[in-house]
């Protein structure tokens, strides 16, 4: 009996070590799941995508995270996942974007943007009848990249004029989305953005003469706010400050909730300048701007009472 245990565990033990060399082994390189797209297998190279996405190794390397989530959506394109396929060409713009790399983020965002415009994987433009023009194959994707493009860009002209009238930022803050989706779309279909990188730079320009006004305008109201609230007065022979009123301390807190946003805004404009290569220099001065107001709000706010 004991010795039929004995080899009961040591063949158990055999198929635990099997079971962990299977799942330890590697189920193919990058390589191979590109020669798999290639060769028409994407069943194939999804499977081995998958697997490798799934590695520590890969994990910690977003450069080909990067590679196999484009694998991925170019899979799933062939397979007629378009929504699965948006999904991976969105997921491999966030990692480009975290890292800072403005080329292929803005290739793969280019990507979901022409896939999710084109329902059933052919673009058709506005002007132009027929039955489209099909996205999956590379030899007519540039074709529908600078359709999409010219559609998008028409759409979006009569929104940046109306948003460089406008005296708030609503206008302007409603379209940062759609001028990056611009922004990459025209880079995938012409190889350079100037028409789209003129617009950012002349919206920016209006937004922070915007934002200087208003925390200007801010900033004067936080001192008056600041100077009543440090009124001296007297009671019983003993000096206190005024403090604030109910409608005041109201208001203070309002006029903070507001700089929270400015601040959010600005710290965004910053961000998508400096991905467009700028130094963000203009927008450094507004946060240190913000800075200032927020201390006379802190000031202000510990004379309330």
């Amino acid at each position: 009996m004991r010795i039929h245990l004995v080899l009961i565990s040591a063949v158990a033990c055999l198929s635990v070590a099997f079971q962990g060399a299977a799942q330890a082994a590697p189920a193919g390189t990058v390589d191979d799941a590109r020669a798999d797209l290639a060769s028409g297998d994407y069943a194939g190279s999804l499977r081995k995508s998958s697997a490798l996405l799934s590695s520590k190794p890969v994990k910690s390397d977003p450069a080909q995270r990067y590679e196999l989530l484009i694998l991925r959506g170019e899979c799933l394109l062939r397979l007629k996942q378009r929504p699965a396929a948006v999904d991976a060409f969105e997921a491999a713009a966030t990692v480009m974007k975290n890292q800072r790399d403005l080329p292929q983020a803005a290739s793969a965002t280019a990507l979901a943007v022409l896939t999710k415009a084109s329902p059933d994987l052919n673009y058709k433009p506005k002007k132009q009848a027929g039955s489209g023009i099909n996205i999956v194959e590379l030899s007519s994707r540039q074709e529908a990249m600078k359709a999409l493009f010219d559609d998008l860009n028409a759409g979006v002209a009569p929104r940046i004029d109306k948003a460089l009238q406008d005296k708030s930022l609503v206008s302007t803050q409603a379209l940062l989305r759609d001028l990056w989706e611009l922004y990459t779309v025209e880079l995938a279909a012409k190889g350079e953005a100037a028409s789209t990188a003129a617009k950012l730079e002349a919206l920016g320009g209006h937004a922070r003469s915007l934002v200087g006004a208003e925390l200007d305008r801010l900033t004067s109201r936080l001192e008056q706010l600041k100077d009543l609230a440090s009124e001296p007065t007297w009671a019983t022979e003993v000096m206190s400050y005024r403090g604030l009123n109910t409608n005041e301390r109201n208001e203070l807190r309002q006029i903070a909730d507001y700089l929270m946003q400015i601040q959010h805004t600005v710290e965004n404009g910053r961000r998508i300048s400096r991905v467009l290569g700028r130094t963000g220099e203009g927008w450094d001065t507004l946060l240190a701007d913000c800075a200032v107001a927020r201390d006379v709000a802190q000031q202000t706010y510990d004379r309330r009472y």
